[in-house]
């Protein structure tokens, strides 16, 4: 909690400039005669840090040194659910937070009265419809004119999506090492960079032995280059292939898998990467090949059957006596 000069707080550097360029006006405007100059001056500075304050994307607070809420801005009362700064204002800060974070949020605070800054932290705001936002929060003390500690300026950035995006990509990894396909993630030059478990029983190779390797380095010496290439090509492209490969495992066994292979584009629109999901296809095809054995067998037998009807009714008539 509370990081002075955080890049993700930005609009809390540009109040803590502008405060202090408030009290240097004050400082100044006590030492020169030219009042009126200086305070107006003081006045538009103090007008500049109310917008910046109120226009900031991100929750701001002001607190006194025990905690309670001072001053607040509309992203604060937005994200609350509020209507009004009335109904922050004159709360302790810890009360905005869910109850099993408080305990935290005020030991964080302490550290900021103690050392004028603290670490950033992650909490959950208490919002109304009984709901819960995660923010990054941080803050630093504000000082008066003379350098006294006067007051405690926190502000808080709503993190949801990224939180929301972190967990679907732990279901998404999640899903991926699980899954019964073989799966294999390579960069936009074929270098595999990811292979899931299912590649390992399959293939008898671990995921570090295959790390760096091209992504078709298993495919037997009797692959089709020219198909390998048309490959490459459509891949190159940005369209999806489809196909068989015969493929050698650690044992040097060798196997028929089925390949759907796409390519993942970045957000330069490049591609940056290429995603390979795989199956051992030996036995269905063993099976297919079987099963057509035994309908040529079956209809060979159904020709012979016929051949010999034909025979039988070609020969001639027995006559008696």
């Amino acid at each position: 909690m509370f990081h002075r000069g955080s890049p993700d707080h930005r609009p809390l550097s540009e109040l803590e400039i502008l405060r202090r360029r408030v009290k240097e006006l004050e400082a100044a405007a006590q030492k020169h005669q030219d009042v009126e100059t200086l305070q107006r001056s003081l006045h538009e500075c103090q007008e500049k840090l109310k917008s910046t304050f109120d226009a900031s994307p991100d929750a701001i607070i002001i607190t006194d040194l025990d905690g309670d809420i001072t001053e607040c801005n509309k992203a604060m009362v937005s994200i609350l659910g509020l209507n009004t700064k009335e109904a922050v204002i004159g709360r302790h800060f810890s009360t905005l937070v869910v109850p099993s974070d408080r305990p935290h949020a005020r030991q964080k605070f302490l550290e900021v009265i103690q050392n004028g800054t603290s670490r950033e932290v992650e909490v959950s705001l208490d919002v109304a419809g009984n709901r819960q936002i995660p923010v990054l929060t941080a803050g630093s003390l504000i000082f008066d004119s003379k350098g006294v500690p006067a007051s405690v300026i926190i502000c808080a950035k709503d993190i949801s999506q990224r939180k929301a995006l972190e967990e679907e990509n732990i279901r998404l990894a999640t899903a991926i090492e699980q899954a019964d396909e073989m799966v294999l993630v390579a960069d936009h030059q074929g270098a595999i960079c990811y292979a899931n478990p299912a590649f390992e029983k399959v293939t008898g190779y671990t995921r570090n032995e295959v790390l760096g390797k091209n992504l078709c380095f298993l495919e037997s010496a009797d692959h089709n280059q020219d198909s390998c290439k048309a490959m490459w090509t459509l891949l190159q492209d940005g369209k999806t292939w489809k196909g068989h490969f015969t493929t050698q495992k650690k044992d040097g066994s060798v196997y028929v898998e089925e390949a759907t292979i796409s390519p993942v584009r970045g957000r330069d629109g490049r591609i940056s990467h290429l995603v390979a999901v795989k199956r051992d296809v030996s036995e269905i095809i063993n099976l297919e090949t079987q099963l057509r054995q035994s309908q040529k067998m079956e209809a060979i037998g159904t020709l012979a059957w016929i051949f010999t009807q034909v025979i039988e009714l070609r020969k001639p008539p027995l006559i008696s006596g």
